[in-house]
């Protein structure tokens, strides 16, 4: 699997908006962080904080049908996957099948991404990576 970079850390949180004002909006200038954006793969609002050298993205479940609402009924907040940009997710996908990573979800296109194609995977050490297909 040719891995291009990470792309971004992301962390499950119960309220976006609360959650900027009490741990990022005292540290990052505001240019750095964008819009909400509904992810309909997810179910759940997604705002991403770029700062030099790397990408936050901070999940926000909508409701219980959320994939990621059990994570913020357990705790209000925590991080939940690195996501890394590959050349082709086809292939990225057959070598984690042959490294013993079980695909959560197969490829598909993501709103935050341009419809640039995403599959999730868990590792034997269950480490949860999102696997996002490199532009072009």
């Amino acid at each position: 699997m040719i891995v291009k970079r990470i792309n971004h850390f992301g962390i499950v949180v119960k309220n976006i908006d609360k959650h900027l004002d009490v741990n990022f909006k005292h540290l990052f200038n505001t240019d750095f962080i964008g819009q909400k954006i509904f992810d309909p793969l997810q179910k759940a609002n997604v705002l991403f904080i770029k700062i030099d050298g790397g990408t936050i993205e901070l999940v926000e479940p909508i409701d219980e049908t959320s994939p990621v609402f059990q994570f913020v009924k357990k705790k209000p907040a925590g991080y939940h996957h690195i996501c890394i940009e590959v050349e082709n997710i086809d292939d990225a996908l057959k070598e984690c099948e042959k490294n013993r990573q079980l695909i959560v979800s197969s490829p598909k296109p993501a709103i935050a991404f341009n419809n640039r194609r995403i599959a999730f995977v868990v590792g034997p050490d269950r480490l949860l990576w999102e696997l996002l297909e490199a532009k072009g």
